[in-house]
């Protein structure tokens, strides 16, 4: 029994290391397609005239309804 503890050990030492290999390489990947699909919205609204950011966007002078 005292034997079997060392392998559990060294089993479970080397599923951290493989676990974390995958892992990082999914966050990777997630992180590839973020960053395309940014791409493809800033591409797509610089490709419309007379669109910007949501920052940019100056507020309406009217007063809404729900102002008052």
């Amino acid at each position: 029994m005292r034997r079997i503890q060392p392998v559990l050990a060294v089993a479970a030492l080397m599923a951290a290391i493989v676990g974390e290999g995958w892992l990082r390489k999914k966050v990777y990947q997630f992180y590839e397609a973020y960053v395309s699909v940014l791409d493809l919205i800033d591409g797509t609204a610089a490709l419309v005239p007379g669109r910007g950011r949501a920052s940019s966007l100056r507020r309406s002078p009217k007063s809404s309804p729900r102002s008052l």
